[in-house]
């Protein structure tokens, strides 16, 4: 929905959760009270209760605005019906590249989706909640990484595909975390370059694994 079009009450409800994500990656969801959340929005305490009644309800209501963000900065894009291999390749790479800038673009974000990770191993609903990012991500980068083998004329396996989705996940992830839990002493482009290097010698590798496969079964 455009912004513009919001009702005002919608409008300061996005306020709040825009708020209590950064009120999240400065001191914790655990210590982020109402309180601290009217300060940060600069608005009435009521207010805040108003939107929110139950303190403990914020911080799942902010990871679903998250996940509704981040779902509308990738929406799906029209498949390249002439596409090859190296435009495919590229394709899956600019993907990986654009989480990070995302998540660079939006820290508060990032370490929000910190605590939420911690909490899916405590909390069922977290990790529920947690699941449903991880597979929007998962399946986006599946899309992309099935057309690459295709473009090459490889029949892969879907179970092989996703884990080498989740391979890809894991290196995005571990890159960002480097970038914010690691003392900085490079700036964030040469972050993403390494895990972008790293990234395409995967590609590589799991591409030429998939063919040699393919020739094995062939040959059988």
């Amino acid at each position: 929905m455009n912004p513009k079009e919001l009702s005002k009450g919608q409008k300061t409800a996005l306020r709040i959760l825009e708020a209590a994500a950064r009120c999240v990656a400065k001191i914790g969801a655990e210590k982020t009270s109402i309180t601290a959340i009217a300060q940060e929005a600069k608005l009435k305490r009521s207010l805040i209760a108003y939107h929110f009644p139950k303190k403990e309800d914020i911080f799942y209501q902010v990871m679903k605005h998250i996940m509704v963000q981040f779902g509308r900065s990738f929406l799906p894009s029209r498949p390249q019906p002439t596409a090859n291999t190296k435009q495919e390749k590229q394709i899956l790479l600019d993907l990986v590249s654009a989480y990070m800038d995302y998540f660079q673009t939006y820290p508060h974000y990032f370490h929000c989706y910190l605590h939420c990770f911690y909490l899916a191993s405590v909390h069922e609903h977290y990790k529920k909640l947690n699941t449903r990012i991880l597979k929007r991500i998962i399946i986006r980068l599946q899309i992309k990484i099935k057309a690459l083998t295709e473009s090459q004329g490889l029949i892969v396996p879907m179970h092989d595909i996703e884990d080498f989705a989740n391979i890809i996940y894991s290196n995005l992830l571990g890159t960002i975390m480097s970038y914010y839990t690691v003392i900085q002493t490079r700036p964030y482009e040469e972050y993403k370059k390494h895990g972008i290097n790293i990234l395409f010698t995967e590609i590589d590798l799991f591409l030429e694994r998939a063919r040699t496969s393919q020739t094995t079964k062939t040959q059988r």
